[in-house]
């Protein structure tokens, strides 16, 4: 598993690449739909927020952290698990 810094890095590059990060996971669409957080709002913190919590290994064996960070005045947290270096999951957020 990534170090917090290295994890934080490497989100950010995701966060960049398209096609790199998948917002379709059910439980993460209705935690956004219900919290009136935007799919900007995810991108926004995934880019430019600080790795703040992690790592802790999921049950499916990928890496998960807590990105925290602010989306136009707005706390934003969003939990990711980082599927090898080249795709991650929005798992939920808060």
């Amino acid at each position: 598993m990534l170090s917090r810094t290295d994890a934080e890095a490497l989100i950010h590059r995701l966060a960049r690449k398209p096609g790199a990060v998948v917002l379709e996971l059910p439980h993460a669409q209705s935690r956004m739909l219900a919290r009136r957080i935007s799919t900007a709002d995810v991108f926004k913190v995934m880019r430019e927020g600080r790795v703040d919590r992690g790592p802790v290994r999921d049950e499916w064996g990928d890496a998960r952290y807590r990105v925290s960070g602010a989306a136009w005045e707005r706390n934003v947290r969003v939990v990711v698990a980082l599927h090898g270096e080249d795709k991650v999951f929005v798992v939920t957020v808060y």
